[in-house]
Order: structure tokens, then C-alpha cells, then sequence
């Protein structure tokens, strides 16, 4: 999986807080194109954090690399296959905001779906840190600041 899309950091000028936002938009890229969970959170930063919607059965906060795995491998259990596609990343400096495309098969129905998913991510000495999970992308800009 890779990243198909990314939008610059507002502003003309190559300074170091454009470079160190750059590198975050590849540390995600990298990310999210590993094989495994334990292999995506190593990338993350130690005291990482996931933060569920309201609207999920599983509306834990996770806290710890550990936690972030075992959180989303709870959230796979309904789920026979599902893959995370992700379709943008909008560098935003410290943050990125990240349009995701789920792509699935439930467990007990076989039914397929697909949905769209809002990643914001938070970096913390240069790894991704917390993670904001929206399933509505006009909540998910709004968090990020952004507008439609």
C-alpha cells in the first residue's frame, strides 16, 4: 500500500520546518505500507496514542505502541480481511491529516465493504504519535483545521 496523493506544506519557502513536516509525510508513507502492525508501530513514537470515534463498539483510547496494536488488532477481529488504503496525506507541519480507504470482508456475514476513514496524526520527535480516528471526513477537517 502507498500513499497515492500528498499536498505540500502552506508556505514558498524550503525551511526546516518544511523539511522535518516533509519527512513526517514519508515516516506515514512507510508506515502504513508495512506488512505487519508490530512493524507499523515500531515507526511510531514510543508513548503513541490512537483515539477511536464515538460512534465505534470499540471506543477505547490506546496508549503505548503496544496499545495501538492491540487496540487495532480488537478492531480487526470482525473482520476477515480489511485492508487500509491510504488515498492522501495533507502535510499540515506537525500533523498530517490522511484520507483512508477501508476495504474489507466481515467475519460472520462475507459481506464486503468499503469506507472511507479520516487519519489525524500528531508527530512527536519526528514519529507519529496520536492518531484521531473520524469516520466523518466535515468532523475530521474540522479537527484538523482544514475546510472543505
Amino acid at each position: 500500500m502507498s500513499l497515492s496523493t500528498e499536498s505540500g506544506y502552506p508556505g514558498g519557502s524550503r525551511d526546516t520546518a518544511r523539511a522535518m513536516s516533509q519527512d513526517n509525510v514519508q515516516v506515514l508513507r512507510e508506515m502504513y505500507g508495512r506488512r505487519t502492525l508490530a512493524d507499523a508501530a515500531s515507526l511510531m513514537h514510543p508513548d503513541a496514542e490512537m483515539h477511536q470515534p464515538s460512534t465505534l463498539i470499540d471506543t477505547d483510547h490506546y496508549y503505548g505502541r503496544d496499545e495501538v496494536v492491540r487496540g487495532t488488532q480488537r478492531a480487526l477481529e470482525a473482520w476477515r480481511e480489511l485492508d487500509f488504503i491510504p488515498e492522501e496525506v495533507i502535510d499540515l507541519g506537525e500533523r498530517a491529516f490522511m484520507r483512508v480507504r477501508l476495504s474489507g470482508r466481515a467475519r460472520t456475514s462475507g459481506i464486503k465493504v468499503e469506507q472511507m476513514a479520516f487519519h489525524l496524526w500528531t508527530f512527536r520527535d519526528g514519529m507519529p504519535w496520536r492518531c484521531e480516528v473520524f469516520f466523518s471526513e466535515a468532523e475530521a477537517l474540522e479537527a484538523a483545521g482544514l475546510r472543505e
